[in-house]
């Protein structure tokens, strides 16, 4: 079974057992909507926001109404429902729970301010899972993956070219091998360097990948594309595996008790236990 397939039966197993089993979700697929059972109903799509601070991320999101939630939101294995799960409480939660996050990402510092599904540069008009600064002067770019399969990438054509030549390259040449450079190169790990544009573009900016480390997948992808980055620019890669981070907020003592059992909570629902391998 594959991590994909292994996610989804854990999925379906706790929407069935925590959220109250509501019916399947459907999605369009060539003209006909077709049920499964890992899919909320659309009314239901709250439900994706775990229990312990669905109204403190109801309530942000209110405040915060440039924040779109995705057109698949409603899919349990949603990214943007883990990721709003995960920053939404601990950086909104005070200076403990915020810096038992950063801490459980490898940082340090204090948190200054964070925006998620941000838009830094309105030309180059890139989506960013999430963008926090600290105090120490390093401000972060962050992606989340959960069970996608591969990485972006940018069709060849008349827009995507004027980008890779006007936007992309002047910044990123001297900092990538000749193959990214190409069009088929840079189209083929077009999220994974648009990403990278934006740390170079920042002088002490930092860019994590966040995912699964059983999405096997994705892995070899970014190190891939790391290889062929120069070397002062790679150490400011980082990538990191969901389970670790949980696991570090779950156990942090320095962190108040609420936080630590939600970082559990958020380990039960996205990390698939050993039985359901």
């Amino acid at each position: 079974m594959s991590y994909q397939d292994d996610l989804i039966a854990h999925l379906v197993s706790y929407k069935r057992t925590q959220l109250g089993d509501p019916p399947a979700g459907t999605f369009r697929h060539r003209g006909k909507d077709l049920a499964y059972e890992h899919i909320l109903p659309k009314r239901s799509s709250q439900l994706n926001f775990l229990a312990e601070s669905r109204d403190e991320i109801v309530t942000f999101l209110r405040a915060h109404p440039q924040v779109k939630l995705h057109r698949y939101f409603h899919h349990l294995n949603s990214s943007q429902a883990f990721a709003l799960n995960l920053f939404v409480p601990f950086f909104e939660g005070g200076r403990k729970a915020s810096s038992s996050l950063l801490a459980a990402l490898g940082q340090k510092g204090d948190l200054l301010r964070w925006e998620p599904e941000a838009i830094p540069d309105l030309l180059e008009e890139t989506n960013l899972d999430a963008v926090w600064e600290t105090n120490d002067g390093v401000k972060t770019f962050c992606e989340v993956k959960l069970s996608e399969r591969d990485f972006g990438k940018a069709r060849h054509d008349d827009r995507h070219l004027a980008k890779l030549r006007e936007i992309y390259l002047p910044r990123l040449a001297p900092h990538l091998s000749p193959e990214l450079q190409t069009t088929a190169g840079f189209f083929g790990s077009y999220q994974i360097l648009r990403n990278v544009w934006h740390m170079v573009g920042t002088p002490k900016g930092r860019l994590i990948f966040l995912i699964p480390r059983r999405n096997a997948r994705l892995w070899p992808l970014l190190e891939t594309v790391r290889a062929g980055v120069a070397q002062k620019v790679r150490s400011r890669i980082h990538c990191v595996a969901i389970e670790d981070v949980l696991d570090s907020l779950a156990e942090n003592t320095a962190s108040p008790t609420r936080f630590r059992g939600l970082a559990r909570q958020l380990r039960e629902k996205y990390v698939p236990t050993p039985q359901a391998t």
